[in-house]
């Protein structure tokens, strides 16, 4: 029959492989692949949740509290399995457009530092941050260990 520029063509399961004999295929359950992605990308974000600066709330943040009037605070994020190298970590504001941690009752931002990434998880640090009293900060994050081609 003629195809017109309307139509919709769906392809699933299938797979490339190398060589020229072929192999059963067999679908993953999404448990399955979720864990073998991971090896290479994590994110703080819900599942469903793209990584953005203002997402508009702290559903799945990273959480310090600043305890003391000035200085660093140091919060370590430790991976559940390693990643597949060592990631590139990026930070996201919660509320703001500016990669900082945000105060949870959203009046201010403070500095961020990322140190020690490797495969297993990094630091994260509030740093110069000032308060009177406790204050709570969070912060997002994702990690990508992307292969280099």
């Amino acid at each position: 029959t003629d195809l017109i520029a309307t139509d919709v063509l769906y392809i699933s399961e299938v797979k490339l492989e190398k060589g020229s004999t072929a192999t059963d295929f067999f679908a993953r359950s999404f448990d399955e692949e979720y864990r073998l992605c991971r090896r290479y990308y994590r994110k703080s974000f819900p599942l469903a949740v793209a990584p953005v600066q203002n997402v508009g709330d702290f559903l799945g943040c990273e959480f310090v509290i600043a305890m003391r009037d000035s200085g660093d605070m140091y919060l370590g994020v430790t991976f559940e399995s390693n990643m597949l190298k060592v990631p590139t970590v990026v930070t996201f504001n919660p509320t703001v457009a500016d990669a900082k941690w945000r105060r949870l009752d959203d009046v201010s931002s403070a500095d961020v530092s990322v140190s020690q990434e490797s495969e297993r998880g990094f630091m994260v640090a509030l740093t110069g941050g000032s308060t009177t009293g406790s204050q709570d900060y969070g912060i997002h994050w994702d990690a990508d260990a992307e292969i280099d081609a």
